[in-house]
């Protein structure tokens, strides 16, 4: 692996045995033994490594557009789990630009109600 990166000056000026280290490191994740990662092994090493969730911490990911949505408007019952109750969609949809009347406020959530939970 060192070898192809070498023509390109990459790892010039670098302790030798420390790159091998780092390749030998890498080359784990080489599943099909080809000399490179391809982009499912990388998916794997960064998944490994806590890519996503390392990245958002450091700020160079943004959160999940959804899940932050939910989190501004919801409350949190005593076992942690966070929900949303018929207030909390209300003022999202308000705080959205909608003006939903209760009539309809009570059919979604008698909709939403009737749905299966993925918890």
């Amino acid at each position: 692996m060192l070898s192809c990166l070498s023509p390109y000056g990459l790892f010039a000026d670098s302790d030798p045995a420390y790159i091998k280290t780092l390749i030998d490191a890498f080359s784990g994740w080489d599943t099909d033994k080809d000399g490179v990662l391809g982009f499912d092994e990388f998916l794997q090493l960064w998944q490994h490594l806590g890519g996503d969730e390392r990245a958002r911490a450091a700020g160079l990911l943004p959160g999940d557009p959804m899940a932050d949505e939910f989190k501004k408007y919801a409350k949190v019952e005593s076992a942690g789990r966070l929900y949303l109750d018929k207030e909390a969609v209300r003022r999202m949809m308000e705080e959205h630009g909608f003006a939903p009347t209760t009539e309809y406020l009570e059919g979604v959530w008698k909709e939403v109600s009737t749905q299966p939970s993925s918890t």
